[in-house]
């Protein structure tokens, strides 16, 4: 998006995505940017099951907001994943 509209238009998009999730977090939650144009989600005490219903409030309330998006031919929403770990384990 940067090299095609400009840094400006980006971070406009990167600010509107980033309010986007925060709206369908909860308290304990922690969303932060993780490289150029990815965010990572950080979710304790969260199982599968409870990650994939905490994304799919995020892409139920996305969904409608994001209409002004459909101009650009670059995809906004590209994938999701998750992973868990232990409460005793490691992320490496």
């Amino acid at each position: 998006m940067n090299d095609k509209y400009g840094h400006a238009l980006g971070d406009q998009v990167l600010v509107a995505v980033s309010r986007l999730l925060q709206e369908g977090l909860r308290e304990a939650d922690a969303l932060a940017r993780w490289g150029g144009e990815k965010f990572i989600l950080l979710m304790p005490d969260t199982d599968l099951s409870a990650a994939t219903v905490v994304m799919e409030r995020i892409r139920t309330i996305a969904a409608p907001k994001t209409p002004w998006l459909k101009p650009f031919p670059v995809p906004i929403w590209r994938s999701t994943a998750a992973r868990t770990k232990a409460a005793t384990g490691s992320l490496r």
